[in-house]
């Protein structure tokens, strides 16, 4: 980038970025919308009402394999293969076990 900038005869001035030493939290407050129900921590989400849940959440997906062994392992995972209704159906009720769905009509 330094280099190509030479180049083209642009003088704008690179700045480093880094780190601060101490972390500064975050003033963003806003959690993302319509992500995977278990990209959400499930205390944070379940205090959380019906109508926020349903702007905040995909509740009808997920997306993570949920134990941490198979993702760390160095192997390939043969479910990371999967297209997402599969996944679903494979993954859902072990997932979505911690969430509270009492709201939902079956």
């Amino acid at each position: 980038m330094i280099q190509s900038n030479k180049l083209s005869g642009k003088s704008a001035p690179l700045r480093p970025r880094c780190q601060p030493r101490v972390p500064i939290p975050s003033n963003f407050k806003k959690a993302p919308q319509k992500m995977p129900l278990d990209f959400y921590h499930p205390e944070w989400f379940n205090k959380i009402d019906y109508g926020g849940q349903f702007l905040i959440a995909n509740t009808k997906q997920v997306a993570f394999i949920p134990t941490n062994d198979i993702e760390m392992s160095k192997k390939l995972n043969p479910d990371k293969k999967l297209g997402d209704e599969a996944f679903n159906k494979r993954y859902w009720d072990l997932v979505t076990e911690p969430y509270d769905s009492s709201h939902k009509i079956a």
